[in-house]
């Protein structure tokens, strides 16, 4: 039986976890629910994910038009705050933002938080602030006393790589990496690759080429070196 699509829901491409509080609810201020929350970084190059976005946004704009009404009519979108927001414009100052939108989603509800292969993570270090995943988000109309508009819903999240943590906090398991702490540099080909064109992480050291970078590479088989005080692996 096929299923039945929800037109406002969305399950994003790969995105940057932010302000990632996924294990215990937190509460704006003392008059508000605590939820769960993260604000979803989506490159502007995922036309995919925006798109989708955009299209749910619409559809619960046209799901909730009787909750939008004023009694006489309702509100153009272009009128109502929306939850897809421009990181450039918004959070200028802030790199892990830069050339990306921004979806911040919550729930009253736990959410669902597995890894690439869809096991349920149990270990609350290994998700934070600055991994690589995606999730499943919904979007709903809302009519508050000071506002109305389009809200994002939290429903599950994949983790799918580690990243820099943001926010200053760092991993003890990061702090302790040996492997990490004594990377010099990646060798392609026994040639030294320039650091823009690559991104290392710990855990113990993955290494991950830019696309960009990739595409220029000759078609066939090449030698990746990852060179540490301790030698090239």
């Amino acid at each position: 039986m096929a299923k039945m699509m929800n037109p406002t829901k969305v399950v994003t491409g790969v995105c940057r976890f932010s302000y990632a509080n996924l294990w215990e609810p937190k509460a704006m201020d003392e008059n508000s629910k605590a939820k769960y929350s993260v604000s979803l970084i989506i490159p502007k190059s995922d036309t995919k994910t925006l798109d989708k976005i955009r299209a749910a946004i619409q559809a619960a704009y046209e799901e909730g038009r009787n909750k939008l009404s004023n009694g006489k009519s309702v509100p153009p979108l272009t009128a109502l705050k929306t939850p897809l927001r421009d990181g450039d414009l918004e959070r200028p100052d802030d790199e892990a933002y830069a050339n990306s939108y921004f979806v911040n989603a919550n729930s009253i509800t736990a959410p669902g938080i597995v890894d690439i292969d869809r096991q349920q993570i149990l270990e609350h270090s290994e998700v934070y602030s600055g991994i690589y995943g995606r999730a499943s988000i919904n979007f709903y109309a809302y009519n508050a006393k000071a506002s109305k508009g389009i809200a994002c819903g939290l429903q599950n999240v994949q983790k799918i790589r580690d990243g820099e943590p943001l926010g200053g906090h760092s991993r003890a398991e990061d702090d302790f990496d040996d492997d990490f702490n004594d990377f010099l540099e990646v060798q392609i080909d026994g040639k030294t690759l320039e650091e823009t064109n690559y991104t290392a992480v710990p855990g113990s050291i993955i290494v991950t080429l830019n696309a960009d970078y990739a595409a220029l590479l000759p078609v066939g088989e090449h030698t990746i070196g990852i060179v540490s005080e301790r030698g090239t692996a």
